[in-house]
């Protein structure tokens, strides 16, 4: 089976309408239309996988660059998703105020530490007195 990168799609392009389109190329396997995980609305790209390479060939030939609903798609195999880093390299995730503020009130107090090796607290002054 080969996995195709469809690109390009509008918002209102259907499961059922991308089929329609690449079954006219050979047997289709699955449509799967991304979507965003937060709003739920479509992404712009989709994955169809056909039965086999020839017919694969066929439709990236016929499709890519072709336009559907006023937009060129872009046509070609998928590639493999790059492996992710475990979560614990990964840089931090803020996800609102609240995650913003810890985070750059920990930058904060290691600048000052570090300007200020000599100080035991973030909070000292700079000047000795």
């Amino acid at each position: 089976m080969k996995n195709l990168f469809v690109g390009n799609l509008g918002s209102e392009v259907t499961h059922e309408e991308l089929r329609r389109l690449f079954e006219a190329y050979g047997q289709v396997v699955q449509v799967h239309i991304i979507v965003d995980r937060d709003s739920g609305l479509p992404r712009g790209f989709a994955f169809v996988e056909m039965t086999n390479d020839a017919d694969a060939k066929k439709a990236i030939k016929a499709l890519n660059g072709s336009i559907l609903r006023d937009r060129a798609l872009d046509v070609n195999y998928a590639r493999p998703r790059p492996e992710r880093r475990a979560a614990d390299e990964r840089e931090p995730q803020l996800h609102g105020l609240r995650d913003l503020t810890f985070f750059l009130h920990g930058l904060v107090a290691r600048c000052v530490l570090f300007r200020n090796p000599g100080r035991s607290q973030a909070g000292a002054s700079p000047h000795p007195t």
